[in-house]
C-alpha cells in the first residue's frame, strides 16, 4: 500500500533534505518446543532492532557531524504531500554507526551512506491522508 509520494525529515526541529530513508523494524521469534512434537507449541517475541538507512543527506555535513561526535538525535518523519506536513513516524534516540562517501570517480554523483538505530519507532501510518485528487 502506498501511503504517500513525498515525505519530509526532521531532526532537533530543522528539515534535512535527503534523497531516501528506509526503516527497518524487526523482533527475534523464538518457537518453544515441547518434548513430545515436531511443531512448536507457541512462539515467543524476542529482542526488538529499528535500524535505519538515509541516502544522501543534502545537509552540508551535519549528519556526519553526528557520527563523528556519537550524538543521539530524534528523526520526525513527516508526509509532504498533505499541507500541513502529517507526521506519520518518529525515532527517538537514534545514532549513526556508519556514515560511508563515495565513489569519488568522477562518473556520477558522489553518494552518503548513513547507518543508524533507534530504540523506539512511533508509528502514525494510519492517520496518514492522501492529498485530494484535482479532478479536471
Amino acid at each position: 500500500m502506498a501511503y504517500f509520494d513525498t515525505g519530509l525529515l526532521v531532526i532537533q526541529g530543522q528539515p534535512i533534505k535527503i534523497q531516501e530513508i528506509t526503516v527497518d523494524a524487526s523482533r527475534d521469534l523464538s518457537p518453544i518446543y515441547s518434548s513430545d512434537s515436531k511443531d512448536p507449541d507457541e512462539i515467543r517475541d524476542g529482542r526488538k532492532t529499528v535500524n535505519f538507512t538515509i541516502k544522501r543527506a543534502l545537509d552540508h555535513g551535519r549528519m556526519s557531524e553526528y557520527y563523528e561526535r556519537g550524538c543521539e538525535f530524534t528523526i520526525i518523519l513527516y508526509n509532504n504531500d498533505v499541507k500541513p506536513p502529517q507526521k506519520v513516524m518518529t525515532l527517538e534516540r537514534c545514532k549513526l554507526g556508519k556514515d560511508s562517501i563515495g565513489n569519488f570517480d568522477g562518473s556520477d554523483a558522489v553518494i552518503q551512506d548513513l547507518d543508524g538505530q533507534a530504540t523506539i519507532r512511533k508509528n502514525y501510518l494510519k492517520d496518514a491522508r492522501r492529498p485530494p485528487v484535482n479532478v479536471c
